[in-house]
C-alpha cells in the first residue's frame, strides 16, 4: 500500500513538474503561448460576467533574424531576456506576458482599454531601444520593437478573434515601417 501510495505521489509530482515547465519559457522565464492562450480565455470569461474589458498585445522585435545573424544566436537569447525582463517589469501583477514565439511577446491585460494598451504598448516601444545586450566586447547593438493591439469586445469575443485582431494589427504596424504600435481596425 506505502509503495502504491509512493508511487501515486511521485506521479503527481512529475505531472506538476512538466505542467510548469509546458506553462513557462525556458529562455525567458515568461509564460508560454499556450498558458497566454488560456488565460486570455479565462480573462474574456470573467470580462462577459462583469462586464469588463481586456487588452491585449502582440509585440515583436523588429528585424531580429539580421541581430541573430549577425550578432550570435547567444546575442540574440540574451536580447531576448532582456526584452522579456523589461517587458515583464512594466505591466501589473495581474497582467500576464508571454513569450508568443520566436522574436515576439504577448501581452494580455484585465480590466484595461485599448487605450490603456496603446499607451503602454507606446512606452514599452520607446524602452526597448534602450535595451543593449553586453559581452565581453563591450555592449552589441539594439532593437526596435512593433506592437498589435485589440481588445475585448471591440474587436471580438472569443480569444482566437483577439488574437487575430491584434496579429493583423501587428502586421500593419510591420509594413507601415515598424518601429510603431498599431490598434487593430473595428
Amino acid at each position: 500500500m506505502a509503495d502504491q501510495i509512493a508511487l501515486a505521489l511521485a506521479s503527481l509530482q512529475t505531472r506538476e513538474t512538466l505542467q510548469q515547465q509546458t506553462a513557462r519559457d525556458p529562455l525567458t522565464r515568461l509564460f508560454s503561448r499556450s498558458y497566454m492562450e488560456e488565460e486570455l480565455e479565462r480573462q474574456l470569461r470573467r470580462a462577459a460576467r462583469k462586464g469588463r474589458t481586456v487588452a491585449v498585445a502582440l509585440l515583436a522585435l523588429d528585424h531580429f533574424k539580421r541581430f541573430n545573424e549577425s550578432l550570435g544566436l547567444a546575442a540574440g537569447d540574451t536580447m531576448l531576456r532582456n526584452v522579456g525582463t523589461l517587458i515583464a517589469d512594466r505591466v501589473r501583477r495581474e497582467d500576464t506576458t508571454c513569450r508568443f514565439g520566436g522574436d515576439q511577446f504577448g501581452l494580455v491585460l484585465p480590466k484595461a482599454s485599448l487605450e490603456t494598451l496603446l499607451d503602454r504598448s507606446e512606452a514599452l516601444r520607446r524602452q526597448v531601444k534602450q535595451v543593449k545586450v553586453q559581452v565581453r566586447q563591450g555592449f552589441l547593438g539594439s532593437v526596435t520593437l512593433s506592437a498589435g493591439v485589440a481588445a475585448y469586445p471591440e474587436h471580438g469575443d472569443s480569444a482566437e478573434a483577439i488574437l487575430r485582431a491584434a496579429g493583423r494589427a501587428l502586421h500593419k504596424a510591420k509594413i507601415e515601417g515598424r518601429d510603431r504600435v498599431s490598434a487593430a481596425s473595428m
